[in-house]
């Protein structure tokens, strides 16, 4: 009902409150707090700023940290924190009014988000939300919720003076303690490791409870700064007020907010922390007292950095040796990684780490002394920085996946690594060294290299079955990782074989070791536009495993709901939807793989030989550095199309696009309208297919080998009179201006108009009606790319340009303006303007008949997967049945019609039943040719 409006939102919210209203909130404060973790972050902040004499409590950064404070506060743990967050959801949207009409109202605009955008996303799990629900929270609860904003950015700091206050419901039992509620920030690294980037202003984007303890939590003393600095929020819609407007507005709206029409009858209170009047001496020292009567600037003594704080763990102590790690900086794999609840777009920079002692992999004797000792023995390799670490883990599964055949897997979280095997060296021991021997003609021998050549000797005498010591390692390097002395790697290193000299180490263990430097974690390389995906990290292969036994039996958006509900923990959950899909995609694959005649290399065989009985195979071609080949398919009647309805003036625009999951390939497919027939049910000229390109690799070198099959049959007059018409892919720009020379390239205005949005929105950050204008400017009737003289496109380009100018002084960092001169006009000016110009197309062209012609190719094969000699065949069968269909237009029969054009070419039905054959072959080609 939320993503409908606030109308559809409020129905909805009467609806449920008559479930509800008989269910009241048990508003019990829970009184035991000493078991509940703390927040050293939020500690920290409090002793630094002298905020409160209260501790901070652990708050989940889920997005929904405010909620689950408040459950906390309530029960003791946060299981309560849906249930606030949905009854809140509806206290907003029926109490609106009432919060709208408070006198404080106007002065959390200033610092808050839009009321009304916050009704709408409050219902939605994860969204961030702001002083308005801690009012809804007070009166649904019947509770006094105190508001603690720390003085970071100064007393003076606007927020500091309006967030500081305490909310009183109009039926308030002052019996009943006080919630509070203090705004912080999570300041720690994410699980790549990484921390945001400092700014000029501290900025919250996170809630925790305070609570009274018995014994205070004490501080950790660190040496680096902690307080993240960022951009200034969305929501600050204004400048901080003068001092004489702040002390106005403190006098008469600072208070306790209560649900009264009249504010004369409002219990106004003060927060402690802005009091003008004497406070008491247990609430203020000197410190504090030259903190709040002095502005604090940016020159002032931040926080400890507390972005390294980990869970304590149980420190290893292993016998010291020569080639021993410091086991206190190996990270635990219970690491607190506290969510981050707001969502910024600065950069990302390495937080200080202590790297461990490994600089280069452990010689044999090493790797045995530390999996000979009594270590700790982990499920998996434990997230977070591993520079110069080593970890002894579990081997069991992949013992069993060897079993069956299956490559081994170890996850960690650094990201994509080399693919490589793992083979099995052979060792023994002779006089306390370590001989790597090999197996020749069943008898083992010693390989040694004289005169550059290999020489066996075997062994005298030959070792005993318990004296072989059968080892196998794995070297891989970081993909992401740049080359060079400190490039990134790891070594996983088991053994098979450990009898007599092995017995006391365990084949169901294995050793990791890394060395090199961690660099920033990177996308994946086949991402394209890396702002909307993330950081690439391999899915756990238990969650792997369970997510495709879930999506046999389930959809994906019911799964995805799902693993959500159940944990928050990213590694417990799929990358996103699109990994969801594939999955499905690969267990519906999966599903028809028995009905299949044959591999992928039995296919393109077949397909080969059609090459000799078909005239609609044209070439299939072998190209070097492609996997598997690509396929042409034509036939001389559509060529001919091309001809007659492309290669005129003001011709059919021949169109290309892409389309997925038809099977293990790829199909571009080109189209076309026939302008020598109109559809009945239309009266529009139908679509037809002209070549067709079938491929698993989408380079130039692909498209290029299609491309040149069709321009060997223009002629360059021909050619150049071609209009043609894509997307943005490069691939496809530069196979054109390769193959097609002369011809006129234009792209779809759709596509460009959606990639400018999307642009706008998450890389600039206007709102809506600021796109919508920029875009009308462009795209409209009246707008750019529209033909018109020079003169007046002239004065729209600079009208359009004053207007982006104008809307990006009200962002920071970047702006639209740059993206638009250096890469959007450019693309507007050769491929859509200089054309409609020059008459090459009537007005702005979309590739609306491609995504057409896709979609009568996967209903062609019921959206299942298609073998690739099955998929040659229908679609000779569509190709073929259209141009019969056509044909019949001739004798007024049929879905289409003559064109007023070829009106001439009718032959009455009767008279067609007398012809012979040859001479309605004859008339057939009258239409064709």
């Amino acid at each position: 009902s939320a993503k409908e409006g606030i109308k559809s939102l409020t129905v909805a919210a009467e609806r449920e409150h008559l479930f509800i209203k008989k269910t009241d909130v048990d508003t019990t404060v829970h009184t035991n707090f000493e078991n509940i973790r703390q927040d050293p972050i939020s500690n920290n902040i409090m002793a630094a700023y002298h905020v409160s004499s209260k501790t901070a409590l652990y708050s989940t950064g889920d997005g929904d940290c405010l909620f689950n404070s408040f459950s906390t506060y309530l029960i003791g743990n946060e299981s309560k924190s849906i249930e606030l967050r949905y009854r809140c959801s509806i206290e907003l949207v029926l109490n609106k009014d009432k919060i709208q009409k408070h006198p404080m109202y106007s002065g959390f605009l200033l610092c808050s988000p839009d009321f009304l955008e916050e009704c709408l996303e409050c219902p939605t799990l994860g969204k961030p939300v702001s002083v308005f629900c801690m009012m809804a929270l007070s009166n649904l609860l019947n509770l006094k919720v105190e508001s603690v904003y720390p003085a970071i950015n100064g007393s003076k700091d606007y927020c500091f003076i309006k967030l500081n206050c305490v909310f009183i419901p109009m039926f308030y039992d002052p019996k009943q303690p006080t919630i509070t509620i203090m705004w912080t920030n999570t300041n720690t690294a994410d699980k790549n490791g990484i921390i945001k980037k400092r700014t000029a202003l501290w900025i919250p984007n996170h809630f925790v409870p305070l609570v009274s303890l018995t014994q205070t939590s004490e501080c950790v003393e660190l040496t680096s700064d902690s307080i993240e600095i960022t951009a200034s929020p969305k929501s600050t819609k204004s400048a901080v007020r003068t001092d004489a407007d702040a002390e106005c507005i403190r006098e008469t709206i600072l208070g306790s907010t209560t649900w009264l029409e009249d504010p004369a009858m409002e219990d106004i209170q003060i927060h402690p922390s802005q009091s003008t009047s004497k406070m008491e001496e247990s609430h203020r020292d000197r410190r504090s007292q030259q903190i709040y009567d002095y502005e604090l600037n940016d020159d002032c003594t931040y926080v400890p950095d507390l972005s390294t704080i980990q869970e304590e763990s149980s420190p290893i102590q292993p016998r010291k040796k020569s080639h021993d790690i410091n086991f206190e900086q190996i990270p635990s794999s219970q690491t607190d990684i506290t969510a981050i609840d707001s969502e910024e777009d600065d950069e990302l920079y390495l937080d200080d780490f202590v790297p461990g002692h490994l600089k280069k992999f452990m010689d044999l004797r090493s790797v045995m002394d530390v999996m000979k000792e009594q270590q700790v023995v982990l499920k998996e390799i434990p997230s977070g920085r591993k520079d110069g670490m080593y970890f002894i883990i579990s081997n069991v599964d992949n013992i069993i996946k060897r079993s069956s055949g299956k490559r081994s897997e170890f996850w960690d979280d650094c990201g994509a690594w080399v693919k490589c095997a793992s083979p099995s060296t052979t060792f023994i021991e002779r006089n306390g060294t370590l001989l790597m021997i090999v197996k020749r003609q069943c008898v083992y021998c010693v390989e040694r290299n004289v005169n550059k050549k290999r020489i066996y000797e075997p062994l005298q005498p030959q070792p005993l079955s318990n004296e072989i010591i059968q080892v196998h390692r794995i070297y891989q390097t970081l993909k992401s990782s740049p080359s060079g002395p400190d490039q990134f790697k790891r070594r996983i290193t088991w053994f098979q074989k450990a009898d007599n000299l092995l017995s006391d180490i365990s084949t169901n263990i294995a050793l990791a070791e890394y060395i090199g430097k961690f660099s920033v974690r990177t996308y994946h390389a086949s991402v394209k536009h890396p702002l909307k995906n993330v950081t690439y990290i391999r899915t756990k292969p238990s969650v792997r495993q369970r997510l495709q036994h879930e999506l046999e039996q389930k959809g994906v958006k019911e799964v995805e709901r799902m693993v959500h509900s159940e944990t928050n923990d990213d590694f417990q959950q799929p990358r996103g939807e699109k990994q969801l899909r594939n999955i499905k995609h690969l267990i519906a694959r999966t599903k028809h793989s028995p009905s299949k005649s044959g591999n992928i290399a039995d296919h393109i065989v077949c397909v080969e030989e059609m090459t000799k009985t078909s005239k609609f195979v044209q070439t299939v071609k072998h190209l070097n550095g492609l996997q598997h080949p690509v396929v042409t398919l034509y036939n001389e009647q559509q060529i001919t199309d091309i001809k007659r309805f492309c290669c005129i003036e003001s011709g059919s625009v021949l169109g290309m696009d892409k389309t997925y999951n038809l099977g293990d390939f790829h199909v571009t497919p080109t189209v076309f309208k026939d302008l020598s027939v109109k559809k009945r049910s239309t009266d529009d000229h139908p679509i037809v297919f002209g070549p067709t390109f079938i491929h698993t690799n989408s380079s130039t070198k692909a498209y290029s080998a299609f491309l040149h099959d069709v321009a060997d049959n223009l002629t360059d007059k021909q050619l150049q009179l071609l209009t043609i018409g894509t997307d943005e892919e490069l691939a496809f720009k530069t196979a054109i201006k390769r193959c097609l020379p002369g011809s006129t390239h234009v792209l779809c205005t759709r596509h460009l108009k959606q990639n400018a949005n999307r642009h706008m929105e998450d890389i600039v950050g206007f709102p809506l009606n600021d796109r919508q204008e920029i875009l009308d400017l462009m795209f409209s009737s009246n707008g750019l790319v529209q033909k018109t003289d020079v003169d007046t496109h002239q004065q729209r380009l600079n009208q359009l340009r004053a207007v982006i100018d104008d809307k990006d002084s009200t962002v920071c960092e970047k702006t639209f303006r740059s993206y638009f001169d250096t890469r959007l006009y450019p693309m507007l000016k050769e491929h859509v303007i200089d054309p409609v110009n020059e008459g090459k197309i009537k007005s702005t062209w979309t590739n609306n008949n491609s995504e057409s012609a896709n979609h009568i190719l996967k209903s062609a094969t019921k959206w299942k997967l298609a073998e690739l000699p099955k998929f040659v065949k229908l679609l000779h069968q569509l190709v073929t049945s259209e141009q019969e269909e056509r044909c019949r237009s001739l004798r007024n029969m049929g879905n289409y019609r003559l064109s007023e054009r070829y009106l001439h070419h009718l032959v009455d039905f009767d008279y067609w039943g007398r012809m012979t054959e040859e001479q309605r072959d004859k008339k057939n080609k009258t239409i064709s040719h």
